[in-house]
């Protein structure tokens, strides 16, 4: 007596179908090599972002940052005609000599921001202050608004 192939599985049969093929693929030779990647581990430093406040008026982009604890000469500010990049980097040393006890404490942190303004500025007349933690950047728009009008005439 002749076996019927059968024309249909069991669900249970088929994980060991797949498993066949699985198989008959990997057994055939590979012809390309798999190399693993090195990698190196940079320095990691944890940014955070500084909160930011955006005003535009007519003539001009008001922004208004908060860095608390920051120094001018440890903040830099990159303007392009439509990006500005605020960042801040501080590192401190603390050393303390006690009797019988030494401890030396480093600590660094570092903030950034980085965006597209709404307008087009001119970097070349922006201007930066830092008042009790709060820095203000005043950009001057590149085309100021312009809202007179002027009727033409049909010739």
């Amino acid at each position: 007596m002749k076996k019927k192939k059968k024309e249909y599985t069991f669900f249970w049969e088929q994980p060991l179908e797949q498993a066949k093929e699985i198989k008959d693929l990997f057994s055939e030779p590979f012809e390309f090599k798999f190399t693993v990647p090195r990698f190196t581990f940079p320095e990691i430093r944890f940014e955070k972002t500084i909160p930011v406040n955006v005003a535009e008026t007519g003539t001009e982009i008001i922004i208004k940052a908060e860095v608390p604890g920051y120094k001018k000469n440890e903040i830099s500010i990159n303007v392009t005609e439509n990006t500005i990049e605020v960042s801040a980097f501080r590192k401190q040393e603390k050393t303390e000599k006690t009797k019988g006890v030494y401890s030396q404490e480093k600590s660094a942190g570092a903030v950034k921001r980085a965006f597209t303004l709404p307008a087009k500025v001119d970097p070349a007349k922006a201007e930066a202050k830092l008042e009790e933690g709060l820095l203000i950047v005043v950009l001057p728009k590149l085309y100021p608004d312009q809202k007179k009008r002027r009727r033409l005439e049909i010739k």
